[in-house]
């Protein structure tokens, strides 16, 4: 029984990871496509707690990967669905981080 819930809690890690980083990916690329999205978000009310959210989720959620990298490999589970949330994880990261620096350096706001 204690490997079911285990094994539940990883799958559910693992799921948790790829559905904040899709997501935040998939709204982030929204906003760069569609410039008429982009203003309804940034003038709208969730236009703050949006933008908190991406700031926190780029920082905590690679500090996530590499607690659940930890807490697996004691636990002596396989390495590819690690890698999966680390790939989601960095993405996210990169996705985030250039898109700040694209928008500075190419228009000077954020």
């Amino acid at each position: 029984m204690a490997k079911s819930v285990a094994g539940a809690l990883d799958r559910l890690s693992h799921l948790a990871v790829r559905l904040i980083a899709g997501a935040n990916i998939t709204e982030f690329a929204l906003e760069m496509m569609f410039p008429q999205y982009w203003r309804r978000v940034a003038n709208g009310p969730l236009d703050r707690i949006i933008l908190r959210w991406f700031f926190a989720s780029s920082i905590l959620l690679p500090l996530y990967v590499g607690l659940e990298f930890l807490w697996m490999r004691r636990a002596k589970i396989g390495t590819k669905a690690l890698l999966i949330d680390a790939a989601f994880a960095v993405a996210w990261l990169f996705v985030w981080w250039g898109g700040l620096f694209y928008a500075f350096t190419h228009y000077g706001i954020v």
